[in-house]
């Protein structure tokens, strides 16, 4: 049946169907008034395409089960369910006034600390809640936080979507069938945790701990921690790159305010806050903390770009200017930020894209994050032109941050195939490599060998911790068994290049997403 045809209707015996509310590629959302007692609710129902899979069928039907089960004020009371005349069901929820988070961040953010740290309590109830009941959400974003209009309590939270919600104690809530295959990536991208954006399937409460670290990050300055022109590469970023410091976009907000988003958001789920409850105790110190927020500062230079100013010709060719670090950036000598470049060098998107595939794949991968070619030049050869005398950095601050720099750095280096043989300035490793190595920035070799394969020989600077990730492409491999040179006699110039596997149309790849909850 087309729900379109639903208005002016009644539907269950009770409830009559006034208007649409809302229209979504999945359903719809419409006004309808309970008969019986006069009171206005909203009902959910799917398309007649939508209602015609049973997977999709049973995730809709969970949402309410999942929202009866937590019992939470800060979650959506879903208060029936029915079936429309051709058998698809409708959900019954109470009815909403006022906005979602995303509308507020749109329109005020930056947001001050204090009502950000009010709204995020209420969510981390709503979930803490979920999470004793076995429900973890899998999809929360601001788009499910709605802020209701009551005068007495200002911006009360309910939490919408629990339609993709993950059931972790099945027996208690009557054994749920499994509806995500093993591998299966479902969510909304930027808010999804590393576990979750490789499909992996040892998904728990902590998934969620992680997204509210984005929520809490892009409240506070109008912007997402990890973004990318592609799915596969923001998978890369999310999964590689550390959390940028929210001080340095807000210099007014609280250093231990990064250090929580910086436990949200950690890799590893052992290291994120063990549950809703323990993030809303640390956050609760900040709830009066309405100072007018700062602007935010445009993204920060990396202690990288710091350290290798760039000798770069003029446009028109002639003489060289060199790039300086920007002056009014502070920099933490803490760790460093390392945010996504609006552009990538070729050959590290292909690289990434093909990782992040074997990662959707059910594989696990380490990547670097993208850089521009300009930045990767520095990176990778570590000199500049052979006709531009090296930049001087400014005394001062560049000083101060390179005398309190670690002496060692770690170097990670995953490689497909996994038996591939590694050696890093004349010394083998064993596959995956991961060792510290002495922090330098003269370059060293990285050369990686199997019988079968293109050999990959390349140049790369230990000025910071390393995560790489290298494909061999399968060919004529050069002379094997025989290590590598480690001298540095040859001009740079001549450093052979990283091979990549080549992919003809990687705009034309499509990832299947699950968009439940963006279709509503």
């Amino acid at each position: 049946m087309d729900p379109d045809r639903i208005v002016g209707t009644i539907l269950g015996g009770r409830y009559k169907v006034e208007k649409k509310l809302g229209q979504g590629g999945m359903g719809a959302v419409y006004l309808a008034l309970h008969e019986a007692i006069g009171k206005r609710v909203a009902i959910k129902c799917l398309t007649s395409e939508m209602a015609a899979h049973k997977q999709v069928i049973e995730r809709f039907k969970r949402e309410a089960r999942a929202a009866t089960a937590a019992g939470s004020e800060h979650i959506i009371d879903v208060t029936d369910m029915g079936e429309l005349p051709d058998g698809s069901p409708f959900i019954v929820m109470e009815l909403l006034e006022g906005r979602e988070l995303t509308e507020l961040i749109e329109e005020e953010a930056p947001l001050s600390v204090g009502r950000t740290a009010r709204i995020l309590q209420q969510v981390c109830s709503a979930l803490t809640a979920a999470h004793a009941k076995g429900i973890v959400h899998r999809d929360l974003k601001p788009d499910n936080i709605f802020l209701l209009d009551q005068r007495s309590t200002p911006d009360f939270v309910k939490v919408l979507d629990f339609g993709i919600s993950k059931f972790s104690e099945t027996g208690a809530l009557g054994g749920e069938k499994k509806l995500t295959a093993t591998g299966m990536t479902m969510g909304t991208p930027h808010y999804m945790s590393p576990e979750q954006a490789q499909g992996f399937s040892n998904l728990d409460h902590r998934t969620d701990i992680y997204a509210l670290g984005v929520i809490l990050f892009e409240m506070l300055t109008g912007d997402l921690p990890f973004d990318a022109e592609t799915y596969p590469l923001l998978v890369v970023e999310i999964a590689c790159n550390p959390a940028p410091n929210v001080c340095l976009r807000r210099p007014d907000v609280p250093s231990e305010i990064d250090r929580i988003i910086q436990r949200c958001l950690a890799k590893d789920q052992e290291e994120r806050y063990p549950d809703a409850e323990s993030l809303s105790a640390a956050l609760a110190k900040f709830e009066s903390l309405d100072d007018a927020p700062e602007a935010v500062k445009p993204r920060p230079v990396s202690k990288r770009e710091m350290a290798t100013a760039v000798a770069k010709p003029t446009p028109a060719g002639g003489k060289q200017s060199v790039v300086p670090p920007a002056p009014d950036v502070p920099i933490s000598t803490d760790s460093e930020i390392v945010l996504p470049s609006s552009a990538s060098s070729k050959a590290g998107m292909i690289g990434a894209v093909l990782i992040v595939l074997g990662l959707i794949g059910g594989g696990a991968a380490w990547a670097l994050g993208t850089e521009s070619e300009e930045e990767a030049a520095v990176v990778d050869a570590g000199v500049v032109a052979p006709d531009a005398p090296p930049a001087e950095p400014d005394a001062g601050p560049a000083e101060e941050v390179a005398e309190n720099l670690p002496t060692e750095v770690r170097v990670r280096v995953l490689v497909a195939p996994g038996d591939a043989q590694i050696w890093l300035d004349g010394v083998e490793f064993p596959s995956p490599l991961d060792a510290r190595r002495p922090r330098s920035l003269d370059p060293v070799r990285l050369r990686i060998e199997r019988d079968g394969y293109q050999t990959i020989d390349e140049l790369i600077v230990l000025d910071r911790d390393l995560e790489l990730v290298r494909a061999l492409e399968a060919g004529r491999s050069s002379s094997m068994r025989r290590p590598p040179e480690t001298g540095m006699t040859e001009s740079m110039e001549t450093a052979v290049e990283t091979p990549m596997m080549t992919m003809t149309a990687m705009e034309e790849t499509t990832t299947m997403m699950d968009g439940f909850r963006d279709d509503f």
